[in-house]
């Protein structure tokens, strides 16, 4: 675990000389926790650890003591990882600052490191009873596009099942073409004969006397 601390320190940017050290920069988002670790040398295990806050340290305002408690702030102190962890709770804009993580030196000066702490907007929390409202609501949004989709597949399904059975029907058709003859020269030929007028003409024969 110390490894890899060490480790997070250095590729993130250390802060402070060879007694405390820290990242000395930090990114934290409004409304959430931020935490920092702050490692320390094995003659500091036993000392009381604090936060204090400003640019400068020797005029810096206290804010907070590894012995007390706070809703505020919290510190936790791993003396085996020789780390201590500052944690500051439901950030505002106004916790934007510069820190320090400080280890209290009894009859001498406080031994300590800064970091700046930068805070983030962050996305819109809804309350707790909107998210009840939103939560059913998302539901029945899903349900219903499910339901149209489902309904759309049907109809299309039907749809193409009844072309199909149309042109099924439509190829079992058989046509067939009938060409009437009508017997109109028998018809015109019996009409003429119907006209003719037969006359016998009969010629007398002389005779010879």
């Amino acid at each position: 675990m110390a490894s890899q601390i060490g480790c997070l320190l250095i590729l993130t940017g250390l802060a402070g000389g060879h007694s405390i050290t820290t990242n000395s920069k930090v990114t934290g988002m409004v409304g959430g926790p931020v935490s920092v670790p702050c490692s320390y040398v094995d003659k500091y295990k036993n000392h009381v650890k604090y936060l204090c806050r400003g640019y400068y340290w020797n005029s810096c305002s206290y804010s907070f003591k590894s012995n007390q408690n706070s809703p505020k702030f919290s510190i936790s102190d791993d003396k085996e990882q020789k780390v201590f962890t500052v944690t500051i709770k439901d950030l505002t804009p106004t916790d934007a600052d510069y820190y320090w993580c400080n280890v209290e030196i009894n009859n001498g000066a406080d031994d300590g490191v800064r970091f700046q702490l930068s805070v983030t907007a962050s996305n819109e929390k809804h309350s707790p009873a909107l998210e009840k409202f939103l939560i059913p609501l998302s539901l029945l949004i899903f349900i219903l596009i499910v339901t149209l989709v489902t309904w759309f597949l049907l109809k299309r399904l039907k749809q193409a099942k009844a072309e199909s059975v149309a042109a099924t029907n439509e190829e079992e058709i058989t046509y067939s073409t009938v060409t009437v003859t009508t017997n109109t020269t028998r018809q015109i030929q019996s009409d003429a004969d119907s006209a003719v007028t037969y006359s016998s003409v009969v010629i007398p024969s002389k005779t010879n006397g």
